[in-house]
């Protein structure tokens, strides 16, 4: 046996004595360093995605670099109030720590994962004067400088935003600061702010400009947004009346280029899969039917979502009137537009996601498809890049609680 003595760094090991198999003690020399392996629950996941249970309970359902599958129930964990509808959450690349955000009765109410797994919670609402409650989901998207913003609608249907600054309050916690964008910026310019349906969306382009969008009660695209140039300054802009695009009555989703280009994507009343796109280098934006162009399927309800491959691949993932998943997709170098089918009849029950669907692109570029199957678990629909396949998984019934 060798015995050893830890230097007082606190990581080097220095050799005392070495006792072979006939007992002797024998002279020894050498230096060893204390390595303590870090737990994957302890780090942050490479995926990361929160989704509304059969009982309406947010749950966080984490990928660890060991690749299995975690779960938590949010508001439990942080001992928060009850969280009603959809969560964001994002991965914050300044501190590198899991985040989501949330409507409650008591307010805005902003998760952190801190690095030792545990979930803390903040009310913004309660903590900013004169800020109000969102009623809508709440969409959080980050700028390329690093300030989050989450945003939604207040029960008087304006749009309000909250930010996080530089700025640091007593305990070390970043503040934030509330702004109702109806009222100061659209209303006080002349313009009237349209009655929003559905789900609020945001995107960040390449430049920097910062992009809350939503559907109107006639299906207009209706953005509100802002750039540097603007020095602050948020605009409100009907993107179906100024790119004579075709309304959508649902299912709006937003998903941008590597190569700068902006693509938003819905359903139209006959559920066909529509893009409004812009790309650098054209004069106007364009509308697709990519329904029509693929000799696609076409999708029902609002369950719509996207996402971007790292290698360029662009993807529009929906659901059939017969609960099976398709994904409309498009790579670099295909003049055209395809259609997959991802689940069908021969497919599990307890496998088939059916509603509620949201996609997330890994660091790694796995990406994963969530949703809700018929009894209201979590399934994810991953693909895996070392295999190049898709796998399902129910997450509710294979997650492990932390």
């Amino acid at each position: 046996s060798l015995s050893w003595v830890l230097s007082s760094n606190g990581s080097s090991l220095l050799p005392m004595k070495l006792v072979d198999l006939e007992g002797k003690t024998r002279p020894v020399s050498g230096l060893g360093t204390k390595f303590v392996a870090q737990s994957p629950i302890t780090v942050t996941p490479t995926t990361a995605t929160v989704t509304n249970d059969d009982s309406g309970h947010a749950v966080v359902y984490e990928r660890g670099r060991d690749d299995i599958w975690r779960k938590t129930d949010l508001a439990a964990a942080a001992g928060s109030p009850a969280i009603t509808g959809k969560v964001s959450s994002w991965i914050d690349r300044r501190d590198g720590l899991l985040y989501a955000a949330g409507r409650s009765d008591a307010g805005v109410l902003l998760f952190t994962r801190a690095v030792d797994a545990t979930w803390t919670f903040r009310n913004l609402t309660t903590e900013i004067a004169g800020a109000t409650k969102i009623a809508s989901n709440v969409t959080a998207f980050t700028s390329i400088s690093g300030q989050v913003t989450l945003a939604g609608l207040n029960a008087s249907g304006e749009l309000v935003v909250y930010q996080d600054s530089a700025a640091t309050n007593s305990t070390g916690e970043r503040i934030w600061t509330f702004t109702n964008l109806t009222t100061a910026h659209i209303t006080s310019a002349g313009q009237t702010m349209p009655h929003l349906v559905g789900d609020v969306i945001s995107y960040v382009t390449s430049w920097d400009g910062l992009n809350i969008a939503a559907l109107d009660d006639s299906g207009h695209i209706q953005a509100v947004w802002t750039s540097p140039t603007l020095a602050g300054t948020w605009i409100l802009s009907d993107l179906t009346v100024a790119t004579g695009s075709s309304p959508i009555q649902g299912g709006l989703t937003a998903y941008l280029t590597p190569w700068g280009g902006i693509n938003l994507s819905g359903l139209d009343n006959a559920g066909r899969v529509r893009v409004t796109w812009w790309t650098p280098g054209l004069d106007n934006w364009r509308d697709d039917d990519l329904t029509t162009s693929s000799g696609g399927s076409t999708l029902v309800g609002s369950s719509v979502t996207s996402y971007v491959n790292p290698w360029g691949g662009l993807n529009i993932a929906g659901i059939d009137d017969s609960g099976h998943v398709h994904i409309y997709w498009w790579a670099p170098g295909l003049d055209h537009w395809n259609e997959s089918k991802m689940t069908d009849d021969s497919t599990a029950e307890h496998l088939r996601p059916r509603s509620h669907l949201n996609a997330v692109t890994a660091p790694d570029g796995r990406s994963t498809i969530t949703g809700l199957n018929a009894a209201g678990q979590t399934v994810a629909l991953t693909f895996e890049l070392s295999a190049n396949t898709w796998t399902n998984t129910n997450l509710s019934e294979t997650a492990s609680e932390y």
